[in-house]
């Protein structure tokens, strides 16, 4: 319709930010700084607001390079810090004035120390990218929470949140993305037995599983890079790999990465499983691969086998009880049909067919007795195997744990 405007659907193509859009923090390890990795010169300053609550946003610096002597002479710091206890006390050495209503910042903190420069990619912080973050100790000074600017060689680079540090405490501060580095990972389950212990009846396997998972890191970065893994670990899993540090919660592990190439690594993780069946449910084909295995000897295997072999002459057992109760169905019916013939015939007219009638019953009930007999012989070895299983189960248990 003419009057009507002809307006095509677009594809929206939204910018990927290269900050990281929320706080993204690191636990710190064990280890402070890592063997074999250059350390720079780092400076670190804090402030604390003073004066009335303010809405304070960070501005993105300009493209004139900051120097680091420069920037420190121009906030110098105006405060010394003091234990006290379990708290940390700043006393500012001079008074500062702040008209009302407003609010100022006061440095507190203004120092230089080592840092490195790091990449770490966490597929629950980030599933993409990798975050640039910076790595240093915070020496002798506390450092209270609160958001920070990270300049990268002099200019802006992106900013972060630094946790609550005491005095020698580490801090990873993540304050961008790598966007020139992209992670994929996938994963991988294998189950392994590694021992079988019979209890009871009982057959008990310890198994442990193996998770691996493969990182795969493609770059269009002109330079060779470290990658560093930041993997998630479960409370009842333990490394396979070994991390090259560890948190609380996960394990750090390390890889290179070509320029403008892929690279992978793995990391497997195992976990401690247990299950448990009846020793009548294994089946001769598993037996024969535990013991290849050469997790079964071949005297528990004999034993196995005659136990096996036994449960099997049962169920064959009961196939043949099953069948006699089908018989015992049928010769009833027959035996039914018999005697509904014979009850009009007379002794006198009918001799002959009813002597015939009076034979197939006396058949019949001759048959019914026989297969009576033949479930008691049944029923009676039935008992007798499950017995010998139930003797040689227990007995293949108390040997397995001498």
């Amino acid at each position: 319709e003419l009057h009507q405007p002809n307006t095509p659907d677009r594809p929206v193509v939204r910018d990927e930010e290269r900050t990281v859009g929320a706080p993204l923090e690191y636990a710190a390890a064990s280890r402070a700084i890592h063997d074999g990795v250059a350390s720079n010169d780092f400076m670190l300053q804090e402030a604390v607001a003073v004066g009335a609550p303010a809405s304070l946003k960070m501005a993105r610096m300009s493209a004139r390079a900051i120097k680091t002597d420069a920037l420190m002479d121009s906030a110098p710091a105006q405060a010394s810090g003091q234990a006290r206890g379990a708290l940390f006390a700043y006393t500012i050495a001079a008074p500062v004035s702040v008209r009302r209503g407003e609010s100022g910042m006061v440095p507190i903190v203004g120092t230089k120390t080592k840092g490195q420069r790091e990449l770490i990619y966490n597929r629950t912080k980030h599933p993409d990218h990798p975050a640039v973050s910076v790595r240093f100790k915070a020496d002798a000074a506390t450092l209270e929470r609160g958001p920070a600017i990270v300049l990268d060689g002099g200019h802006y680079g992106g900013e972060a949140v630094v946790p609550f540090t005491s005095g020698g405490a580490e801090i990873i501060l993540a304050f961008a993305l790598e966007l020139g580095i992209t992670v994929r990972h996938e994963q991988a389950r294998r189950t392994e037995t590694v021992r079988l212990r019979f209890l009871d009846r009982a057959v008990f396997f310890d198994m442990i599983e193996y998770t691996t998972t493969t990182y795969e890191a493609v770059s269009t970065l002109a330079d060779p890079s470290t990658l560093g893994v930041e993997h998630p670990r479960g409370h009842d899993t333990t490394f396979d790999t070994a991390p090259v540090e560890q948190t609380l919660e996960a394990g750090r592990f390390r890889f290179p990465v070509a320029a403008r190439a892929t690279a992978k690594f793995a990391v497997v993780e195992k976990r401690v499983l247990e299950r448990s069946q009846d020793v009548t449910g294994l089946k001769a084909q598993a037996i024969q691969r535990y013991l290849a295995d050469k997790l079964l000897t071949p005297e528990t295997v004999k034993a196995l086998n005659g136990i096996l072999a036994k449960e099997a002459e049962v169920e064959a057992l009961v196939t043949d009880q099953k069948s006699l109760d089908a018989e015992r169905k049928s010769v009833r019916a027959r035996l039914d049909d018999a005697r509904k013939s014979i009850a009009p015939l007379t002794a006198d007219t009918d001799r002959t067919l009813r002597a015939r009638f009076v034979a197939q019953l006396d058949a019949h009930e001759t048959a019914l007795d026989g297969l009576d007999q033949r479930e008691k012989q049944i029923l009676t070895r039935i008992a007798v195997l499950k017995e010998q299983i139930n003797t040689e189960a227990l007995a293949l248990g108390q040997r397995t744990q001498r």
